[in-house]
């Protein structure tokens, strides 16, 4: 919701446009868009509404994380799927992370699929490893459990695959997912690099 793809083809015609900010500060290979202009809102509109009249029963909205720092650029996103949830009403919204949202945002979402509350991306080796320290992520944790209990059919998914780390510390990660109240998710990408029974077994 914050950045686009360098890879994608609609980049040269929205560069065109000016809602272009420079290289994301949060994802490699990715551009930064202005999240605050209405402009790029009606753009994330058009691309639900075609995907939509192709079929699709569920929209998943990526990055979503990348406009906290925004309140903005939030709250376009906020008004963007109230409108869109009250004219597509049978439509699921799946959003990565998100828990910067207002809570009344979260009544009309189904599930958040998020990167592991206990693994985290390290741009510097290019591979995920365990989060040491997890203070800074309580916080979130209590926000999805918080959510979670205002909303029981709220599912959060979780991705676990730290494939740079231990057999025993990969573990560890499922553990404290599910520990939490979460759910694991594994994707094509997961499935081949971490054994899904390691987690599996925990539930």
């Amino acid at each position: 919701m914050g950045e686009i793809s360098a890879d994608d083809p609609r980049l040269s015609r929205i560069r065109s446009t000016g809602l272009l900010l420079g290289p994301s500060r949060q994802w490699h290979n990715a551009v930064e868009v202005n999240a605050n202009d209405w402009r790029w809102w009606a753009e994330v509109v058009d691309q639900v509404e075609q995907r939509v009249a192709a079929g699709y029963d569920g929209v998943f909205f990526d990055t979503v994380d990348a406009l906290c720092h925004r309140s903005e650029a939030i709250q376009r996103f906020e008004a963007t799927l109230k409108q869109l949830d009250r004219d597509h009403r049978s439509t699921r919204w799946f959003i990565n992370d998100g828990t910067c949202l207002r809570t009344a945002s979260w009544d009309r979402v189904d599930a958040v699929i998020s990167e592991s509350r206990f693994g985290g991306f390290d741009w510097q080796s290019n591979e995920f490893a365990i989060v040491h320290n997890e203070i800074n992520r309580g916080a979130e944790i209590r926000r999805l459990q918080g959510l979670q209990a205002r909303r029981p059919s709220l599912r959060v998914y979780v991705v676990d695959y730290i494939p740079s780390a231990p057999r025993t510390l990969r573990h560890r990660a499922c553990e404290r997912s599910a520990e939490a109240g979460f759910e694991i998710y594994f994707g094509p990408i997961s499935l081949s690099r971490i054994d899904p029974l390691q987690c599996r077994l925990l539930r």
